[in-house]
């Protein structure tokens, strides 16, 4: 579980990357709410979308009881074959709702950056003229690139992936409760604490993922200065020089992302162990 990088929309004011030009960076955050207006145009898919995850998070809660039944006909040497039919056609089931449900919410995020696309380069052409000077055109590239691809993940990995979840968690846990209360308890305290690790560390997750973006844009804005001044480095003959100043600023890139690596291996196998954890206590 990892928390997601900042976010910025075309409405918002476009932050100037560390090191820029001494324009000021906005800070504040973005939240969920700031897309609805890019989900609105996909509601009718979206519905869709919740209404098959709930039938796939239900049909993934039947498999362990059929399983279950199947074992009891075992052990009570009774007819299986119509309960081993059922499980086989309920996990094909499973996968086809997941095939299609997967589908349409991968259509909806590329339809989501595609409008925040639009709306962000009519933004970034219509800024007064004295923006462009005082911000990098790498950083406004690379807001209009790599940081709205950032949403795909936040509609897929994010919005149903949680919804999907907290039908699963609900269901199993009722199920927990009917068969054994004390490993319920038991398995309880263990998400808990698993959670807690991974709330604790969203915040500074949330920080080193901004810097890594702001690096980027940092190298991005060196290699667009080059291109741009190719015919005079070439003059002075300063391509090592310049070639070495965007090394620089990709190991800063490479740094910052590995930053965001060691705290992410981290925070999964410490949630991971303690839920695991609970379940063979």
């Amino acid at each position: 579980m990892t928390a997601a990088a900042p976010v910025t929309t075309p409405d918002d004011p476009v932050p100037t990357a560390a090191g820029g030009s001494g324009a000021p960076v906005d800070d504040r955050r973005i939240g969920l709410a700031a897309l609805l207006p890019y989900l609105r145009a996909h509601r009718g898919t979206l519905a869709v979308v919740g209404a098959l995850s709930l039938a796939g998070a239900a049909a993934s809660l039947a498999q362990p009881l059929l399983t279950r039944s199947v074992l009891d006909g075992l052990s009570g040497s009774r007819s299986v074959a119509g309960l081993v039919a059922a499980l086989v056609a309920l996990v094909l089931v499973a996968a086809a709702i997941g095939g299609v449900r997967d589908y349409l919410l991968q259509r909806t995020a590329e339809g989501v950056v595609l409008g925040t696309r639009r709306r962000l380069a009519g933004h970034l052409l219509r800024l007064p003229i004295a923006e462009y000077d005082r911000r990098r055109t790498g950083d406004l590239l690379s807001r209009v690139g790599s940081d709205t691809t950032l949403l795909r993940a936040v509609v897929t990995s994010g919005l149903f992936e949680v919804v999907t979840g907290a039908v699963m968690v609900l269901g199993a846990g009722g199920a927990m409760v009917l068969l054994d209360p004390v490993l319920f308890g038991v398995t309880l305290l263990g998400v808990a604490a698993g959670i807690g690790i991974a709330v604790a560390f969203a915040h500074r997750v949330r920080g080193l993922a901004r810097a890594a973006q702001e690096r980027v844009g940092e190298m991005t804005s060196a290699v667009e200065r080059a291109i741009s001044a190719a015919r005079t480095i070439r003059a002075a003959r300063a391509e090592r020089r310049e070639a070495d100043a965007i090394g620089v600023s990709a190991a800063r890139a490479y740094a910052a992302g590995l930053r965001v690596a060691r705290v992410q291996a981290f925070v999964g196998p410490a949630s991971s162990v303690t839920i695991q954890g609970a379940f063979l206590l």
